[in-house]
């Protein structure tokens, strides 16, 4: 969801997600953060992890997210508030120091 959040430059977005376990049944969330949060309380109450483990793990996904937007995934094109199209391209990764 920090990808997400990174790239669309706000946390707030309607959301629906949909699983293949529960079919027909939607999950709707009014923010990215709230997804993840969602996610972390599943895991614990599941008994999958310890509540710290996860709350790192969203932290170590922000970070990931932070660096994937800044080397990977940028917008080209002139954009909507130019009167033009955006759009949005994947480039390779730098090379590993």
């Amino acid at each position: 969801m920090a990808v997400l959040r990174s790239f669309f430059k706000t946390d707030h977005a309607s959301i629906d997600v949909f699983s293949s376990r529960f079919p027909g049944v939607a999950r709707h969330f009014d923010r990215f953060s709230d997804v993840s949060a969602e996610v972390v309380s599943a895991r614990v109450s599941g008994g999958i992890h310890f509540r710290t483990a996860d709350e790192q793990g969203v932290t170590l996904g922000q970070k990931v997210a932070k660096w994937e937007r800044h080397h990977f995934f940028q917008r080209i094109g002139r954009g909507a508030a130019a009167g033009g199209r955006s759009r949005v391209a994947a480039r390779p990764p730098p090379e590993p120091p």
